[in-house]
């Protein structure tokens, strides 16, 4: 199950992030990507504006002075109103978006209106492109191939379709999506500010400097199928405290962090492949509960919305064994609202014939494009063999509701 969460305090109280095992990492500073940078008030002094006035024959320019004055004055009174009103609010995603070196939201490709009749989704499966573009589902209308990242002992591997299975999907119009999964051992990390707790790779430069590797080597044309890029799948179990955005100091510290390395993460891919969308990656389960006093839950989400609308999509896996449907429609409706959704569907346990039954309807399929979703990818590509009248369900959900990667 390519998106089992592995939290865990991992030997640590949670309070003042101890070391595990070996010494801290070190985080270098992380650059300043905040999406609502204070903003420095003008200089209204008209006086500030004016250029040294010239006199013509001895005699002063009253005229032009008392002209340039008059207009200096008013422009610095309507920076003074716009200033004011704007101070204190928060200023839509979409004039947020662009500042402070964070790119403004590439378009989603084919993406139908929510309220599109029948409803279209893009199907995909995985959780290796190149198995997934064998399996039934990826030969009979599935539209987009997963492959997950989650250690880098397979990075080399990864690299070398850039020559091989990439181009080859592309060519035959799927689009590509890759999950950034990190899976590591939880353990103290010092950041800007202070000692924090959490998974260390998510926090250093090699995962910019692997992620900026892996996205040149999926890049495609920009008129051509998307790359969909899903960084930190189920964030909300990083820390080593998991759950919850501000549990205790040093989970708060770890998640500071880890928002301004998204941020970093997110340009870097942009960067090196031009057809490329990125996305955030929960769990599912984070909706579950909820506790607005130290972020979490659904309380987490709205902590990091401010991410979700930043980026071209959002995403969310779903694992248990038992039963998703309920937490699955409770999370395309908290992060529909600040994100078109991708669902990562990956239990192969018991529940994954009822879920598939519930979910992929047609009018199940509809409540859920309404509120958001916009691509459905099944995490494991042979799980679909194992359960005959689940897959003919879901190749009849592809066949009615799927559509083309562009």
């Amino acid at each position: 199950e390519h998106h089992q969460a592995t939290g865990g305090t991992d030997g640590t109280d949670g309070t003042g992030g101890t070391a595990v095992g070996e010494p801290p990492l070190r985080v270098p500073p992380l650059t300043d990507l905040r999406l609502r940078p204070d903003r420095p008030r003008q200089n209204l002094e008209p006086s500030a504006w004016l250029p040294p006035i010239r006199t013509r024959r001895g005699r002063p320019l009253l005229v032009v002075a008392a002209v340039v004055l008059v207009a200096a004055t008013v422009l610095g009174g309507m920076a003074l109103v716009a200033d004011r009103v704007g101070g204190d609010e928060p200023e839509p995603a979409a004039q947020r978006t662009g500042q402070d070196g964070v790119s403004p939201r590439r378009s989603i490709p084919g993406l139908s209106a929510r309220d599109a009749t029948p409803p279209r989704v893009l199907f995909g499966a995985g959780d290796r492109a190149d198995t997934a573009l064998a399996s039934g589902l990826g030969r009979n209308g599935a539209a987009m191939l997963t492959t997950v990242y989650a250690s880098r002992e397979n990075l080399d591997e990864l690299l070398a379709w850039k020559d091989s299975v990439v181009p080859q999907a592309y060519a035959q119009g799927y689009a590509l999506h890759l999950v950034i999964a990190d899976r590591g051992t939880a353990a103290t990390v010092d950041t800007p500010a202070g000692a924090a707790c959490g998974r260390p790779y998510s926090l250093s430069p090699l995962l910019i400097e692997d992620l900026g590797r892996l996205a040149t080597a999926f890049a495609g044309d920009v008129n051509g199928p998307p790359l969909l890029v899903t960084v930190f799948d189920s964030v909300q179990d990083y820390a080593c405290t998991p759950g919850a955005y501000r549990a205790n100091d040093a989970t708060k510290r770890y998640y500071d962090a880890l928002a301004d390395q998204y941020l970093r993460a997110r340009e870097t891919v942009l960067r090196a492949a031009p057809n490329a969308l990125v996305g955030l990656g929960w769990d599912s389960r984070v909706v579950s509960t909820n506790d607005p006093a130290i972020g979490g839950g659904r309380s987490m989400v709205l902590e990091l919305r401010r991410l979700m609308e930043a980026s071209e999509f959002t995403s969310v896996s779903a694992v248990r064994t038992d039963d998703n449907v309920a937490d699955l429609r409770a999370a395309v409706a908290q992060l529909g609202a600040h994100a078109p959704v991708l669902v990562a569907y990956g239990p192969s346990g018991a529940a994954f014939a009822p879920d598939v039954a519930a979910l992929l309807t047609p009018d199940s399929l509809a409540d859920v494009t309404a509120k958001g979703l916009f691509a459905w990818t099944f995490a494991s590509a042979d799980v679909l063999d194992r359960f005959p009248p689940a897959y003919q369900l879901a190749a009849a959900a592809v066949t009615q509701h799927g559509r083309p990667a562009r």
